[in-house]
């Protein structure tokens, strides 16, 4: 039998391959480097908005109000965020401390508040802006263009046949 153990990544080794016959080796391997992969990058992130006092979530709601036409309601944003309304309302109270967005009441439903951006956000979003550019292409810099294409179809495949399927028991 030859070594699983060739290349860049996690392999798993012969010794799981054979105590797991039924397993696909592949499959294992992808998962556990798509996986590593993920908390690599989302620790250089995390890293990265701490200092300008964001979270991840609290950057992407940013993004998601500012590239909005307009004004934005709770439940919006938390289905872009694929997140709970519960989990958005604590993301925006931060924001608001920190003056980075606003809550007005809805003219047309007084129940209902609207999101928006302030200038204070708008700048900081500026200023993160280009330095994460800079970064996201040293994170990927092993890549050719083509590499990262492919990367981002493939991964886009595996997303959308995770979301076909039924949630886990």
């Amino acid at each position: 039998m030859t070594s699983r153990r060739r290349g860049v990544g996690f392999r798993v080794s012969d010794d799981y391959v054979v105590k797991n016959p039924t397993a696909d080796p592949s499959a294992t391997e992808v998962v556990i480097n798509v996986l590593y992969a993920a908390e690599l990058l989302a620790a250089r992130m995390d890293r990265f908005l701490q200092r300008h006092e964001l979270s991840r979530g609290g950057f992407n709601l940013l993004q998601i109000v500012h590239g909005a036409p307009g004004p934005m309601s709770p439940t919006e944003i938390g289905e872009q965020l694929l997140v709970t309304t519960a989990t958005v309302t604590g993301v925006l109270d931060t924001l608001q401390r920190g003056n980075l967005i606003t809550r007005t009441p809805d003219a047309i439903d007084r129940r209902r508040v609207l999101i928006a951006i302030t200038p204070a956000g708008i700048a900081l979003l500026d200023e993160i802006g280009a330095a994460l550019i800079e970064r996201e292409k040293v994170w990927t810099e092993p890549l050719t263009p083509a590499e990262r294409e492919r990367l981002t179809r493939d991964l886009g495949k595996i997303q959308a046949h995770l979301r076909s399927l039924p949630p886990e028991p």
